[in-house]
């Protein structure tokens, strides 16, 4: 049997027609469907604080569960708080630190006090300055002076020691800078440009 003409198996022009009507009609459905989602999002918006107090409580107050989790939540933002103290105290101890050692150099100027007769002497001041302190870091710091210049090398154990120790040397009579080359456990060591030799 031969083919159809392809103007017998075009579709006419009532098949266009309602195809085209069925579009329309899955169109507006969808419209309406969205706009029923929305309608319903707006209605629930102002009550979604008070949803979420309900999942809180429901999650807190589980029967099964809820006594662990309340106890998790309180260590966790206990925790927090712990934290943050211990990072203030940490900026508040440096603070101090620098404060006071300002002050004791307006009030105890390096001129008005004999510095120590040469490096050796000045290297084992500095030494019982640092090293006084119960828990000081004696075994892991290196102190060593050249012309006024003192060298600290080796490990701390955190950034506020190092900074502490700067402080301190620098608040000795007979130290003209200091080259602070401390470095915490398993961190690179800081390049030393001075070429110190050691004391």
């Amino acid at each position: 049997m031969d083919a159809l003409p392809p103007m017998l198996t075009s579709p006419g022009p009532a098949a266009r027609v309602s195809r085209r009507v069925r579009g329309l009609a899955r169109a507006r459905r969808r419209r309406a469907a969205l706009n029923r989602v929305r309608d319903r999002s707006e209605r629930l918006l102002p009550a979604a604080p008070a949803l979420c107090g309900g999942f809180a409580l429901a999650y807190f107050l589980d029967p099964a569960n809820g006594r662990g989790r309340r106890k998790l939540a309180v260590q966790r933002v206990g925790g927090v708080v712990r934290r943050g103290a211990r990072r203030g105290e940490r900026a508040t101890r440096h603070v101090t630190s620098e404060a006071a050692g300002a002050a004791h150099r307006m009030t105890h100027p390096q001129w008005a006090q004999s510095p120590p007769p040469d490096d050796i002497t000045l290297a084992r001041k500095v030494e019982t300055v640092i090293f006084r302190p119960a828990g000081a870091p004696k075994g892991t710091v290196n102190v060593n002076a050249v012309d006024g210049v003192v060298y600290l090398r080796g490990t701390a154990r955190t950034l506020d020691e190092i900074s502490e120790l700067e402080s301190k040397v620098c608040a000795i009579p007979g130290v003209r800078r200091v080259e602070n080359l401390l470095h915490l456990p398993h961190t690179p060591v800081p390049a030393d440009h001075g070429g110190a030799r050691s004391g």
